[in-house]
């Protein structure tokens, strides 16, 4: 959206709640509009009331080209956009949440669901070879499906002390408490398997008393997480930093990057650790 030609490309953000994507398309003079009716979790009623949002949208705005991003929203992009006979639809596949631990019922609705959004684009986008292998059983996906690997720009980080200054005062410590850190950026997650990376830190603090470990995002497993660090007496040493906007520009304050996912299908956050 934000790299297009303006001279060449007329880009409208179609996007579910309010929040700092929203914010920040604003900042770059991005147009967007609202779908009120959608939801992150799949809702029969709400999804229809979505279906029928998208297909009204898109026969106001008349795109020449429809990019949707979700397995959801290729879906119900997918359909809106063949009902609204927008000419080309693009799905673009972040990751399969048919590869996450779920109970196989639903392992196998997810992915049929998945199929049927790459079958309701003119083309599907992966972002690495494995995402696109995993439909290699299905020719009919298989055949629509490019590979794209994701990439970053140039980070323009903050030198280590400016850096560490920044997120001692998020954690709320001295800056100077520890030579060693260790940094994770990553949403608070099941897929993204955050217990075992503070069990593994706990069983290291043993040897390293000092090290200091940083988790900067935000999501539904901060309360089990929160449990955790204070039933093993770890809130000297862990910190929940919540959402950190521009996190990557920090990185040079760690010594170590951990992100202990059970499934990642190609990590911007090892792209701009690394």
């Amino acid at each position: 959206a934000s790299s297009l030609s303006r001279n060449d490309f007329n880009v409208t953000v179609v996007h579910g709640g309010t929040g700092i994507l929203k914010d920040k398309l604003y900042v770059l003079g991005i147009s967007t509009i609202p779908l009120h009716s959608l939801e992150r979790k799949v809702n029969i009623w709400s999804d229809i009331k979505t279906l029928k949002e998208l297909i009204g949208l898109l026969r106001n705005e008349r795109p020449d080209i429809l990019h949707t991003n979700s397995s959801k929203m290729g879906v119900l992009g997918g359909l809106a956009g063949r009902f609204a006979g927008v000419p080309k639809i693009i799905f673009t596949a972040h990751g399969w949440a048919f590869n996450e631990e779920r109970p196989y019922w639903q392992r196998v609705s997810i992915y049929i669901l998945s199929a049927l959004a790459v079958l309701m684009s003119h083309k599907t986008i992966a972002v690495s070879e494995a995402l696109r292998n995993s439909f290699r059983r299905l020719p009919f996906a298989y055949k629509k499906m490019s590979v794209i690997r994701n990439g970053v720009a140039e980070i323009y980080c903050d030198e280590r002390a400016i850096a560490r200054e920044k997120i001692s005062a998020l954690a709320e410590i001295d800056s100077g408490k520890s030579a060693l850190w260790i940094g994770t950026i990553a949403e608070l997650h099941p897929i993204k398997n955050l217990l075992t990376g503070i069990s593994a830190f706990k069983e290291t603090l043993r040897k390293y008393p000092d090290l200091q470990y940083f988790i900067a995002g935000e999501g539904s497993e901060r309360a089990s997480l929160e449990n955790f660090i204070k039933e093993n007496k770890l809130a000297s040493n862990v910190h929940l930093l919540g959402f950190v906007d521009n996190a990557p520009q920090l990185l040079k304050a760690f010594d170590a990057f951990l992100l202990p996912s059970l499934s990642e299908s190609f990590s911007y956050a090892l792209l701009e650790a690394g």
